[in-house]
């Protein structure tokens, strides 16, 4: 007389937790390969035919594709990891509404930040809109945000709270987050906190995922909107 009960889509099958060693290694290759990539594009792209904006476009989505490419290969071969469980592994959980509600969020905050340093932006020669628009889509909106908060979030968040609670783990992530972004300097410190309270908040990595894209979405459509006025 059992009756089937149905689950929540932002419940999944617990995995085992991610050793740090190998949050590490995943962290590290990352690591190695966007270097790789920035060193291979400076010294083989014609600089004189891509405006900066643009470089660092297409420069993003290489450096996001060879990792994506190194780390599967960690993973299938050294570790091998069944899809399925490498995303139960991270707590992709995913629930529509939480979904939409934090890609609200990081629309209204990438407009605060647009307001809190509109006189600060600086935005550079685009020399082909649509071209840009495309790489900016693909990279900075989608690639980028996905696997940063894969890693972030997602494994090394994981492979810390297992051995010390989700509050110093997301304090030490948020922290790590902000000096690999150290070219963005303070402007980046409280997206990153907002990242943070989200993840421990919701218990998804895809929740962080879907703030972190709206908020690049609404910063890139401040700066080509200043871009074609100017």
């Amino acid at each position: 007389m059992g009756t089937k009960q149905k689950l929540s889509p932002i419940v999944s099958q617990a995995v085992p937790p991610w050793p740090i060693h190998q949050a590490v290694i995943v962290g590290c290759l990352g690591i190695l390969t966007t270097l790789a990539v920035t060193l291979w594009a400076a010294t083989t792209f014609p600089r004189e035919e891509l405006s900066h904006r643009d470089f660092l476009a297409i420069e993003t989505i290489l450096e996001c594709v060879a990792s994506v490419g190194v780390v599967c290969l960690f993973l299938v071969f050294a570790w091998k990891l069944p899809l399925r469980e490498f995303w139960d592994s991270i707590h992709w959980r995913w629930k529509s509404s939480i979904i939409v509600v934090c890609s609200v969020i990081g629309i209204l905050s990438s407009v605060l930040m647009h307001y809190a340093l509109a006189k600060s932006l600086a935005v550079g020669p685009v020399s082909s809109t649509a071209r840009l628009i495309v790489a900016i889509g693909l990279g900075t909106i989608i690639l980028q945000p996905l696997l940063e908060e894969i890693y972030f979030r997602g494994i090394l968040f994981e492979s810390l709270s297992f051995k010390m609670g989700s509050i110093w783990s997301i304090s030490i992530v948020t922290v790590l987050f902000v000096l690999m972004h150290a070219q963005h300097h303070w402007i980046i410190l409280p997206i990153a906190i907002l990242l943070g309270v989200t993840r421990v908040a919701t218990r998804s990595t895809a929740c962080c995922f879907a703030l972190h894209a709206a908020y690049n979405l609404g910063m890139v459509v401040w700066e080509l909107r200043s871009a074609m006025v100017g």
